[in-house]
C-alpha cells in the first residue's frame, strides 16, 4: 500500500470511478425505469465514487487489519468528501446533484445517516475483497500498457471534464436567465390584476356618484312641481275668472317640465351606459390601453422564456438527463421546466 506510485493510484482513481458509474447508473436506472448515464460526466465514470475509494483506501492504511477501525475511519472520510463535494458543486453551479433531503437525519441535504452507514460497510468491502484483485491487476499490468491507458484516458477524463463543467456553468447562466424571466413576468401580472382592480373601484365610486346626481335631480324636479302646482292652486282661487286660460297655460309648463326630466333621466342612464368610454375619455383611468400593454408584454416575456429554453445544448440536456434528482433553491422552477423539455425530448426520440 504505501509502495504505490502516483500512476498507479490515478488508475485506482479511474478503475473505482468506472465501478461507481456501473453501481449508480444500475440502481438509477432501475428507479427510471429507462436507461440514465449517471454522473456529472458524460464518460462512464463518477468521480465521487473514485474519490471517495481513494480516500478510503489512504485513511484505512494504518488500521487496515482493524475492521471496527476501517468501518469508522472509511465512514468519516466518504462522508467528509461527499459533504465537501456537494456543497462546493452548488455553490458553484447553483444546482444540487445529489439531494438527501428526504431522508431521515440527513445535514442540508449533502450527507444522511443511511448513506454514510453504506460509506462504512463500503469501506470493508472495499478493503476486505474488492481492492485486492483491483490491486493485484494494477502491480502486474505491463508498464507500456498502464502509460496508454493512463495517457488515453486522462485525455479523455480531462476532455469530458472541461466539457460538463462548461455546460453545467452555461446551464447556470440559462437558469438565471429563465428564473428572471419568470419574475419580471409574474410582476406585470400582478401590475394588471392591480390595475383591473383600481378600475373596478373606480367604476363603482363613479357609478355611486351618478347615482346620488340622479336621486338630487329627481328630487329637485319633484319640488320645482309641488311649487307649480301650489302656485297653479292659489292663482286659480284668486284668479277665476282667468281660469281656463292660466290652467292651460300651466298644464303646458307642467308639460315642458315633465318633458325636460324625461330628457335629463335619458342623458343620466345614457352617462351610466357609456361610463368605460367616458373615464378613457376624461382620463380618469386608461384601463384599455395600459391592459393591452401589459398584456403584451407578458406575451413577449413568455415567448422569450420559451425561446431560452430551447437553447439547451447536447452537454447540457445530458447534464439534466443524467442527475433526474437534481435541485436548485435559488432557480427551482427555471430546472423543473428544463428537466421537463429535456424529458418530453428524450420521449419524442424515442418514439
Amino acid at each position: 500500500m504505501n509502495s504505490y506510485s502516483l500512476s498507479q493510484w490515478v488508475l485506482f482513481f479511474y478503475i473505482y470511478c468506472f465501478f461507481g458509474w456501473c453501481f449508480e447508473s444500475a440502481y438509477v436506472s432501475i428507479k427510471e425505469r429507462h436507461f440514465v448515464n449517471r454522473g456529472f460526466l458524460r464518460l462512464p465514470m463518477l468521480p465521487i465514487y473514485g474519490s471517495g475509494a481513494l480516500a478510503i483506501l489512504v485513511v484505512t492504511i494504518p488500521v487496515r487489519t482493524n475492521l471496527v477501525f476501517v468501518y469508522v475511519l472509511g465512514t468519516l472520510s466518504a462522508t467528509l468528501l461527499e459533504l465537501v463535494t456537494g456543497a462546493a458543486m452548488e455553490a458553484i453551479f447553483k444546482m444540487r446533484y445529489w439531494d438527501y433531503s428526504d431522508q431521515k437525519f440527513n445535514y442540508k441535504g449533502y450527507i444522511c445517516l443511511s448513506s454514510s452507514i453504506a460509506w462504512g460497510f463500503l469501506a470493508i468491502l472495499l478493503t476486505e475483497f474488492i481492492h485486492k484483485p483491483i490491486e493485484q491487476f494494477v502491480l502486474n499490468v505491463n508498464v507500456a500498457l498502464k502509460w496508454s491507458l493512463l495517457g488515453v484516458i486522462t485525455v479523455l477524463f480531462v476532455s469530458d471534464l472541461v466539457g460538463s463543467v462548461k455546460a453545467a456553468w452555461d446551464l447556470r447562466k440559462l437558469l438565471e436567465q429563465l428564473e428572471k424571466l419568470k419574475e419580471k413576468t409574474e410582476e406585470l401580472e400582478q401590475k394588471l390584476e392591480q390595475q383591473k382592480e383600481k378600475i373596478a373601484e373606480s367604476v363603482a365610486e363613479q357609478k355611486e356618484k351618478l347615482a346620488e346626481s340622479v336621486a338630487e335631480q329627481k328630487e329637485r324636479i319633484a319640488e320645482s312641481v309641488a311649487e307649480q302646482k301650489e302656485r297653479i292652486t292659489e292663482s286659480v282661487a284668486e284668479q277665476k275668472e282667468r281660469i281656463a286660460e292660466s290652467v292651460a297655460e300651466q298644464k303646458e309648463k307642467l308639460a315642458v317640465q315633465k318633458e325636460r326630466l324625461a330628457r335629463k333621466k335619458e342623458q343620466l342612464g345614457q352617462r351610466i351606459a357609456e361610463l368605460p368610454t367616458y373615464m378613457s375619455e376624461t382620463g380618469n383611468d386608461d384601463y384599455d390601453s395600459v391592459s393591452e400593454r401589459m398584456r403584451k408584454e407578458i406575451e413577449n416575456l413568455w415567448e422569450e422564456r420559451r425561446t431560452y429554453m430551447e437553447k439547451t445544448n447536447f452537454l447540457m440536456r445530458s447534464q439534466l438527463r443524467g442527475n433526474p434528482n437534481a435541485k436548485s433553491k435559488k432557480f427551482g422552477h427555471a430546472l423543473a421546466d428544463l428537466k421537463e423539455k429535456a424529458k418530453q425530448k428524450r420521449e419524442k426520440k424515442e418514439a
